[in-house]
């Protein structure tokens, strides 16, 4: 049993912790005031400012775990400026299996009037998500600037878009190649600047009036039916740059299609050489060759003497072949004698072989002879290069290795 000695001292260490926690919230208040009154110069910028550093910190298609929401999660006064920034949330892009109309509602009614860039996954047609998406996506038909649609299922999006779409300039539609499956895509009638279009692994049934394919520029086809590829080509006659990588080429009758203004071409591996027999090109500039493909050599010379097209830049990719056969390449680029610019993207070419192919150029003034022009310049100057640092007689070596670094760019 406490003592009264011992409980008047216990009242008055109580009355002591009382003193102290007066003084101690008097200290708070004084901090806290002191920090209120501290002014981060970032917070000193005007509001205009830091919405333009956002605009510049955003990125092309930023994620859902980064900008904008990450902008916002900073402070109030960020929080505000990202909300009134419609510029941060006019790029949506999401890559993962959760639900995503409630994100993509979200950034879509903060973008204001903006041109939108979207990049969205299409669940299968029989959910009611992909349902909301297709209600979303054409509420805000009118500010398309880009749409990209991925879908491991066969697209779905049977929409006839009637309005206008004034700023909508690039499509891209994919679907999943092992899910192979009639696609139905939007109809599109009045989009005045679409000029790019990616279909991968799309099959449409009719093509005919899908889109305004006669405006379009820019064209990449993979993975789609051969006759398919060949029909959507027939309507495509203002083309400059075209790409297309095919599953299969069924037999059909040649019919040559006449492309004035297409100056960039990319065929990828597989039957896709056999699209090049439909074709006419005397715009031709740059050729892209998946490399190497069987009687891909015939293909392109007939295409150059069909089209009297004068090409000056070849790019080969071959990284994911096995190792090329120097002959192959030879024989092959002899086809092309007026190339000045030859770039080779593969780990396939051995540097023996690409210093060989050097001498070949450097040597034979019928190989390649507007490329040995354009490299004569650039092998006075690595020669004096060679000199300077080598006085033993190897500047030949040397030289062909410094070409081929210039020549081979290893992805």
């Amino acid at each position: 049993m406490a003592t009264p000695s011992v409980a008047a001292a216990l009242h008055q260490r109580l009355a002591y912790l009382g003193e102290q926690i007066t003084l101690l919230q008097a200290d708070q208040k004084a901090v806290q005031a002191q920090l209120a009154a501290i002014v981060y110069p970032v917070l000193t910028l005007p509001n205009d400012i830091t919405s333009e550093i956002f605009l510049r910190y955003s990125d092309d298609y930023p994620t859902l775990t980064c900008s904008p929401l990450l902008l916002a999660r900073v402070c109030s006064s960020w929080r505000q400026v990202a909300l009134s920034t419609h510029g941060i949330w006019a790029r949506f892009a999401y890559e993962g299996r959760h639900p995503v109309s409630g994100r993509l509602a979200m950034w879509l009614s903060r973008a204001g009037k903006l041109p939108l860039h979207i990049q969205t996954p299409l669940p299968a047609a029989n959910r009611p998500e992909c349902v909301r998406i297709r209600k979303l996506l054409d509420a805000y038909g009118a500010q398309w600037e880009t749409l990209d649609l991925v879908s491991d299922k066969p697209i779905f999006f049977p929409l006839q878009i009637q309005g206008p779409l004034p700023y909508f300039r690039t499509l891209t539609l994919s679907s999943n190649p092992s899910n192979y499956g009639v696609n139905t895509i939007p109809t599109i009638h009045d989009a005045p600047q679409l000029r790019h279009v990616k279909l991968l692994s799309i099959h449409l049934t009719n093509c005919q009036g899908a889109l305004p394919w006669s405006q379009l520029t820019s064209l990449e086809l993979a993975e789609i039916a051969f006759v398919q590829c060949l029909d959507i080509l027939s309507q495509t006659q203002n083309l400059e740059i075209l790409h297309f990588h095919l599953m299969s080429a069924d037999p059909v009758p040649i019919t040559r299609h006449i492309f004035p203004r297409l100056h960039s071409l990319t065929i990828g591996y597989d039957d896709s050489y056999s699209v090049i027999q439909h074709l006419i090109l005397p715009a031709l500039r740059q050729l892209h060759l998946f490399w190497p493909a069987e009687d891909c050599a015939s293909a392109i010379e007939h295409l150059i003497k069909r089209s009297s097209c004068s090409p000056s830049t070849l790019i080969l990719f071959a990284k994911y072949k096995p190792e090329v056969d120097l002959d192959f390449t030879t024989n092959s680029l002899s086809v092309i004698p007026t190339i000045k610019k030859l770039e080779l993207v593969a780990s396939a070419f051995k540097t023996a072989d690409l210093t060989e192919l050097f001498d070949l150029i450097h040597e034979d003034p019928s190989f390649l002879p507007a490329l040995a022009s354009q490299l004569r310049d650039k092998n006075r100057a690595i020669s004096a290069r060679s000199d300077a640092r080598n006085e033993d007689g190897s500047r030949r070596g040397d030289r062909a290795v410094d070409f081929v670094h210039h020549l081979v760019r290893a992805a």
